[in-house]
């Protein structure tokens, strides 16, 4: 309900004119018709308060009589008392919650029993009472008393919600407010002091009253306090004072002692006593206490207390004694001291040792009693005697004494050592001297060759090493001295031996090859062993023994003849370590040396059961391994010879009978005698003997080269020649007679030997390039048919390794090659990388000795290309020998694989033959190995392409070949600044992956010659092979323009200003092989606004006339023809398996080799020579070089 009081202000008279009843249409009828009914109304307030009294007044007339009746009613609302008294009424309003409404009727009668009615409704308002409210208290308390207040109050007519409370009047004190009750504490008053709160509270309407309460608070009288206690005291000596306190109006709760004045002095309070201890003092002085009792009513009071302190002197004790004599070690002995008081009495002694040897002593007062300590020499011994009297004086005294050293030998234990065959031992001696004295260790001199050392001199500790090879050691002394008395005790060694004999040495040692069938067997051991042990087979036949020899994995042994032994121990009967022997080999056979458990050692310790050595006898000459096919009739042909004799042979005392070709006609010849040079290959290497091209300076090249030989005068047309069938004998040159022959094919020709052929062929040789058949990998040579197989791979001048057909990634590598512990040729190929199902691509690369940074070459630009061929899955090894990894063995991340070398300086080195100087091929001959022929490219790195060293072409390689060279030499490169190396390193790396993509079948135009296509983004094309890649979408013809309108200012761009520009780092420059995304470019309708048509392609201004929304008929790549101009997928062009292409299995081209007869069989090696560099590319180099960079 609203907390509001209305006032009324306004009285309304309501007046009601009603007709009599029967008369007017009235609600009574009245007996006389002619009677006029009165007329009524009431006036009064119509709103009132409530629990006010209201007075309603009526008013009433007859016009034809008077008024007989007034009656009053309550017609509505909450039942009403009033009073009635004729014309009004008195109404006690009562409460309410709400305002209400209440209604009142009157009725009145005339005197002719006419009546009329009127009502009246009051509106009773609401109104809020205040809240009332009293205090609860004590109204008088003493000082520092804790009370409380409690406030008691209601409201009729809602809820006292808050209290505040207000001190009005008197010291503060503090109290929390906010609830009913406060609590507090009296102030501590010296007189009568009234303190007054008020309370106000304040009812749910807001209303708000407030009461005060006033509190008389007496004062607090103080404590009385006074000490007792003695006044004099001696120094040093301990007192006690005592505080007496009484409170009128209280009690005392607390004393509190302090020292006010006098020396410091060191008491205890425990509440109303004190204890101290009189201080030290020079003459008498007075010390002063206070103490202060406090009431419960807080009040204090202080009282304090002097006492005087004399002084005292004490005399401190006397201590005496006697000189103490000398006192042998480890004897009884007792030293005494007399202590006297002149003023009092001894109330302590005390010993202590300062120094010397420790004393374990007993103390009785004025002696103590020990055993003297173990001295290592005459020991000085010193006491402290402190003596305190009754009244704490104290003194001390030092006395010395000596204990004497008496000497004693050391001793020694007797010593077993127990040590391994050839091994030391570590033993320690148990030696001591009772005197602490240093001790010397010796040894007697008959150790037989053992050795006995030093290993810590602290502890004793000896390494004994047993003389070489000794079997047993007899005792020996050990002397232990401490410089005057010594001791001797024994060593007895026993040597032993649990570990089984290993081999030290064995000849033949283990996969020797070309073994004389001569030769003699030798075994050495790290044992000395049991000669009676020694057991070999005396016939051929069973095995048996403990040394076996077998050539068939010991089914069968061969008997040991001729056998010796010989030992460390002088005593070959009993005990040995080397054995020789010698046994009846045949040649080309495999055999099997092995020991078995029956043989022990001195110590009964068996050998360990195992093969020792493998090893296969040699040849009596010289064998046919393999032959290389021959799919065109200006191919090369050659053949393999392996030395598996046990020394060198000079191919001179040679020829080779085989078919011949007569290139001047193209004739062949059924067989044909060559004479091989004079060469020596030595034993067990491996040589092609190759039919012959080239010049007579490539000839003298292959001296430097042992790999090869070559077949056929230089001035010959005629040279050895085979297809699918064929034959090659190899015959001694002296008597003509057949050393080694192999026929393939359906060729029936027989050696001129008899018996040096069975019947039969080996297999056709497919005229697939590349292959070949050959041998097995121990050369198995049985004079059949069955001793050859066709593979695939060839493997020249090296081991017949490869085991598989399978090239599952297509990079030129046997699958098999690719796995760990593989060899290709002999060749570690997968330690230097290669992977099964990863295309690899292997390039030795060779660079003349140069300062030149164009020639020199650079592991950033080879990183360059490895990284540009890795993000297509191909992984490049470059091999540039120890250029950056001068340390020894091969470094794959270095890039050293073995093979790459500095060559000779050429100012110009030509492609071809007969120029007169050293072409790419004779330094390819001279420096590479041709073991890695199928599989390794070989890359030059030359000076120039002229013939006076100038600045030239770039490089020049094979299409679909092995061979490039790069010769940059004299361009001005150079890496003297940041610019100048970014140029550097972009384009040699540029150059390499440029000629190295003519190897691998691309030409300029990808698939075709045609060159400078704007939309064929590759590095194989002019218009990106040292500017590198554009951006699609970001300036896209600046290559373009580059190249084309480097005048016109409309798209002039300098090779600096290209975004991603070979000036920029190589991280940058972008350079790879087309992926074929751009779409076609019509020279006849070229819409520039397509740009160079690739996805995302910005427009190019091909006219260069600032408009871009032209459509032009233009000659874009200047070839002088208006055609259509292709993109193509190089990346899926590339053939990485050269070896099975004509031009990857040749050393060049002959210049005056150009028979075009027979053209179904003969094809051309094709290779790409580069353009010069512009002049402007070259003052661009030199511009970077001098000014630091062009941007």
């Amino acid at each position: 309900m609203e907390n509001r009081i209305k006032l009324l202000g306004l009285s309304i008279l309501f007046s009601i004119f009603l007709t009599a009843c029967g008369g007017g249409g009235g609600s009574e009828e009245s007996n006389n018709a002619e009677n006029q009914a009165p007329q009524v109304s009431i006036s009064g307030d119509t709103e009132v308060n409530e629990l006010a009294t209201l007075l309603l007044s009526a008013s009433a007339n007859d016009s034809d009589g008077s008024i007989a009746d007034f009656s009053w009613q309550q017609t509505g609302g909450p039942s009403i008392d009033f009073a009635a008294n004729g014309q009004q009424i008195n109404v006690s309003i009562p409460a309410v919650d709400t305002d209400t409404d209440v209604s009142f009727s009157l009725r009145v009668t005339d005197n002719q029993g006419a009546t009329a009615t009127t009502s009246i409704t009051i509106t009773i308002i609401n109104v809020n009472q205040a809240p009332t409210i009293s205090v609860a208290g004590p109204q008088i308390s003493s000082s520092s008393n804790n009370i409380s207040l409690s406030a008691n109050a209601s409201d009729s007519d809602g809820e006292v919600i808050s209290y505040d409370w207000q001190q009005t009047a008197g010291p503060d004190v503090e109290f929390e407010n906010g609830s009913s009750t406060i609590s507090f504490t009296t102030p501590n008053v010296a007189t009568l002091t009234q303190l007054v709160f008020s309370v106000t509270v304040t009812d749910s309407f807001g209303e708000q009253s407030t009461a005060l309460f006033t509190i008389d608070v007496s004062a607090n009288s103080a404590p009385s306090v006074s000490i007792t206690g003695s006044q004099n005291i001696q120094e040093g000596a301990e007192g006690v004072l005592t505080a007496t306190a009484t409170d009128s109006d209280g009690s005392i709760i607390s004393y509190s002692w302090v020292q006010t004045s006098g020396p410091i002095t060191e008491f205890t309070a425990t509440d109303n006593l004190i204890n101290y201890t009189a201080p030290e003092v020079e003459t008498n002085d007075e010390i002063t206490f206070q103490v202060t009792a406090t009431d419960d009513d807080g009040a204090t009071s202080s009282a304090e207390f002097s006492i005087v302190v004399e002084n005292y002197i004490n005399l401190a004790p006397v201590i005496t004694f006697d000189a103490i004599a000398d006192i042998t070690e480890l004897t009884q002995a007792s030293v005494s001291v007399v202590v006297t008081d002149s003023d009092g009495v001894i109330a302590d002694i005390e010993w202590q040792q300062l120094s010397g040897p420790s004393v374990d002593f007993v103390q009785n007062g004025e002696t103590i009693t020990f055993t003297a300590p173990e001295v290592s020499e005459n020991a000085e011994v010193i006491f402290r005697i402190t003596a305190v009297d009754d009244q704490g004086a104290i003194s001390s005294a030092s006395l010395t004494f000596m204990i004497i050293h008496v000497n004693k030998p050391p001793t020694v234990s007797d010593i077993a050592i127990t040590t391994e065959f050839n091994e030391s031992s570590e033993f320690t001696i148990d030696a001591s001297d009772i005197d602490g004295d240093e001790l010397t260790i010796s040894f007697s001199q008959q150790l037989a060759g053992a050795s006995i050392t030093l290993v810590d001199a602290t502890t004793f500790r000896y390494l004994y090493q047993p003389a070489s090879n000794s079997i047993s050691q007899a005792p020996f002394t050990v002397t232990v001295s401490d410089g005057t008395q010594s001791a001797q005790a024994t060593v007895s060694v026993t040597i032993t031996d649990t570990s089984a004999a290993t081999v030290v040495n064995v000849s033949p040692e283990d996969a020797a090859s070309a073994v004389s069938v001569n030769a003699r067997v030798m075994l050495s051991v790290s044992d000395v062993m049991k000669s009676s042990s020694l057991v070999v087979n005396s016939a051929n036949g069973v095995c048996e023994g403990s040394v076996q020899l077998s050539a068939d994995n010991f089914e069968t042994c061969l008997a040991i003849d001729s056998l010796e032994m010989t030992g460390p121990q002088g005593n070959d009967n009993e005990y040995f370590n080397n054995i020789e022997f010698t046994a009846a080999f045949n040649q080309a056979t495999e055999y099997a040396l092995r020991l078995t458990e029956d043989l022990v050692n001195f110590a009964d310790t068996p050998a360990l059961a195992q093969v020792v050595s493998t090893f296969t006898t040699g040849s009596n000459d010289l064998k046919i391994t393999e032959v290389v096919a021959i799919r065109f009739s200006n191919d090369t042909p050659w053949f393999e010879l392996y030395n598996g004799t046990d020394s060198s042979v000079n191919l001179a005392d040679y020829s080779v009978r085989v078919k011949s070709r007569d290139s001047s006609d193209n004739s062949i010849s059924a067989a044909t005698i060559f004479n091989l040079p004079d060469q020596v290959i030595a034993p067990e290497e491996y040589l092609i003997v190759h039919s012959g091209f080239g010049d007579q300076l490539f000839y003298d090249t292959t001296e430097q080269n042992k790999s090869i030989a070559f077949i056929g005068d230089i001035d010959s047309t005629v040279r050895p020649y085979w297809f699918l069938n064929g034959f090659v004998e190899l015959l001694t040159r002296d008597s003509g007679s057949t050393v080694d022959f192999v026929r393939f094919g359906n060729d029936t020709t027989e050696p001129l030997t008899a018996g040096q052929w069975q019947t039969g062929s080996a297999p056709v040789i497919s005229n697939v390039t590349g292959s070949s058949i050959k041998r097995d990998i121990d050369n198995t040579d049985t004079n059949s048919s069955s001793d050859w197989h066709y593979s695939q791979f060839t493997t020249p001048a090296g081991v017949n390794d490869v085991s598989c057909e399978d090239d599952s990634d297509e990079d030129g590598i046997p699958d098999c090659s690719e796995l760990p512990g593989s060899t290709f040729s002999g060749l570690p190929l997968h330690a230097w990388g290669a992977r099964v199902n990863q295309k690899d691509i292997f390039i030795e690369v060779d660079y003349m000795d140069s300062s030149d940074a164009g020639i020199i070459p650079h592991q950033t630009a080879l990183e360059k290309v490895v990284s540009s061929f890795a993000e297509q899955g191909i992984v490049v090894h470059f091999d540039v020998g120890d250029l950056y990894h001068q340390a020894g063995g091969i470094s794959v991340q270095d890039h050293d694989l073995g093979g790459g070398d500095q060559v000779t300086f050429r100012q110009y080195t030509p492609y071809n033959f007969n120029q007169g100087v050293e072409s790419l091929f004779h330094y390819k001959m001279a420096n590479f190995d041709m073991r890695r022929k199928p599989i390794f490219h070989y890359m030059l790195m030359a000076n120039s392409r002229n013939i006076d060293g100038s600045a030239g072409s770039s490089g020049v390689a094979e299409l679909s070949g092995n061979d490039l060279m790069i010769s940059m030499g004299n361009w001005g490169l150079s890496l003297d600044n940041e610019v100048s190396r970014n140029l550097t390193f972009n384009y040699q790396a540029s150059t390499i992956m440029h000629e190295l993509g003519h190897n691998l079948g691309l030409e300029h135009g990808g698939d075709e010659s045609t060159n400078y296509k704007p939309n064929h983004l590759s590095i194989m094309n002019y218009l990106y092979q040292l500017r590198g890649l554009p951006t699609i979408g970001d300036n896209e013809g600046d290559r373009y323009y580059s190249s084309r309108y480097r005048e016109n200012a409309n798209c002039a761009v300098q090779t600096a200003d290209l975004t991603n520009s070979p000036f920029d780092s190589p991280e940058n420059f972008v350079m790879s092989y087309s992926h074929g995304l751009g779409s076609s470019i019509d020279e006849n309708n070229i819409i520039e606004a397509n740009g160079l048509r690739y996805p995302g392609s910005a427009a190019v201004d091909f006219n260069c006339n600032a408009d871009l929304t032209e459509t032009l008929s233009q000659d874009t790549n200047d070839d002088t023809a208006v055609t259509v101009l292709n993109d193509v997928d190089e990346w899926s062009l590339i053939e990485l398996r050269f070896y099975t292409l004509f031009s990857g299995n040749r050393f060049g081209v002959h210049q005056q080799d150009s028979d075009q007869k027979d053209v179904s069989k003969h094809i051309q090696q094709r290779m790409i020579e580069e353009q010069a560099p512009p002049l402007k590319l070259l003052n661009e180099i030199k511009a970077a070089r001098e000014k630091q960079g062009i941007k």
